[in-house]
């Protein structure tokens, strides 16, 4: 699961690379961007995002610790593209492998909160060394 979430981070920045200046447009906009079609479209792709790494996961019906955690997840890495976009100052796949890292370190905490949790860390963990 490791290697195929970074090998899905890739692809992410892959997208966020190709579209820079229209996918930090649709994020960064304002309150007004959040509404309407816009919205709609900024939702879309974090909801998708969220079932792929779900899948990744062998995850069918997330407990609300593990949505509340992978959905927090998502807005981080999403905050890291538009962060490498602006400084492109961190090599590209360093910032992939951050992620990967700060998803097993999320799922830690998540599983200190809910033991469901434990077994997605575990399979994680298995092939990934911090």
């Amino acid at each position: 699961p490791a290697e195929r979430l970074a090998v899905g981070l890739g692809r992410y920045f892959d997208f966020v690379e190709e579209r820079a200046a229209g996918l930090a447009a649709l994020v960064r906009g304002g309150p007004a961007n959040r509404s309407g079609e816009v919205g709609e479209i900024v939702d879309g792709v974090r909801h998708r995002l969220l079932g792929l790494v779900m899948r990744l996961l062998r995850v069918e019906e997330p407990v609300p610790v593990l949505r509340i955690t992978l959905r927090s997840w998502i807005a981080s890495v999403e905050t890291a593209a538009l962060d490498w976009l602006e400084h492109r100052d961190v090599d590209r796949r360093v910032v992939e492998r951050i992620l990967v890292d700060h998803m097993v370190a999320t799922l830690g905490v998540a599983a200190g909160h809910d033991p469901r949790v434990v077994p997605l860390l575990e399979n994680l963990v298995s092939e990934h060394t911090l």
